[in-house]
């Protein structure tokens, strides 16, 4: 999925209807986008579950399952938990909250705390 050109997507959205449903599914399932796009992809993944009732369920499954990560990722599912909870049902609701917590989780370390007894024992001296 990751393989599908960007400019492929962007041609099914411009063919509108159908087509542009099925360049959202290739673009959720790519794990493709960017932050600035989390909004509108949230409405558009929102939008789908008339027609693909489980594709948000397979999708978050599908996220936690290849160890994806990165903001864009963490961005969505804020977005997607910032919606109301008219639009989500209990499912997606903790599917997306356990999700968004293991993609913090799956953070890469930015540095190392110090060894207090380091500092501890250069204090003494």
């Amino acid at each position: 999925m990751r393989r599908i050109p960007q400019i492929f997507i962007e041609e099914l959205y411009r063919k509108g209807g159908d087509y542009s449903k099925a360049a959202t599914v290739l673009q959720l399932n790519s794990l493709q986008w960017n932050e600035r796009e989390n909004t509108d992809l949230v409405g558009k993944a929102l939008a789908l579950r008339e027609d693909y009732p489980m594709h948000l369920e397979r999708l978050i499954d599908f996220v936690e399952s290849t160890g994806s990560s990165g903001p864009h990722l963490e961005g969505f599912f804020v977005e997607l938990l910032k919606q109301p909870h008219t639009s989500l049902d209990a499912r997606i609701f903790n599917g997306a909250t356990s999700v968004l917590v293991k993609l913090v989780e799956r953070r890469p370390v930015t540095g190392t705390l110090p060894d207090p007894n380091i500092r501890s024992r250069a204090s003494r001296f």
